[in-house]
């Protein structure tokens, strides 16, 4: 059978030697018993796209096994984090503080006008908001998918 390498501990095992994850479905590794569940969602997505590229070069597995693990590579999306720059809306620093509505990603001056509409437009509670001070006048901030 073919011959792999662990994504994790980079040691080369034979597929014949190896146990299928019953949560993720790939090989784990004999020498560190790693499978996709040890890699970030990111990494994971990598794994999977190296794999899918060997199979469709070697054209040695059918479209149902291609398929499965391009639907399972693509569900990895939502648990991907990005960054998402924010600027203050309170350049000028008329408030003492401005707010993030962690919910709907928008950025919120700290009037009571401001925030009452926020809060009862979108439905959301004080504990989805952060609060930055007026000199802090852009965050960056990693937002799951």
């Amino acid at each position: 059978m073919a011959r792999v390498v662990c994504f994790v501990c980079l040691k080369e095992f034979e597929l014949d030697d190896a146990f299928i994850c019953s949560a993720c479905s790939w090989h784990m590794c004999p020498h560190c018993r790693s499978c996709l569940c040890k890699l970030s969602p990111e990494a994971a997505r990598a794994a999977i796209a190296v794999y899918l590229s060997h199979a469709k070069l070697s054209e040695t597995y059918p479209d149902l096994e291609y398929n499965f693990w391009l639907r399972k590579a693509k569900e990895l999306e939502k648990y991907m984090k990005t960054k998402i720059r924010v600027k203050s809306p309170d350049p000028n620093g008329i408030y003492h503080v401005w707010h993030f509505c962690m919910k709907c990603k928008q950025a919120i001056r700290h009037s009571t006008a401001s925030m009452r509409d926020h809060l009862h437009r979108c439905r959301h509670e004080p504990k989805d908001f952060l609060t930055f001070p007026t000199t802090i006048k852009e965050i960056v901030i990693e937002v799951s998918g």
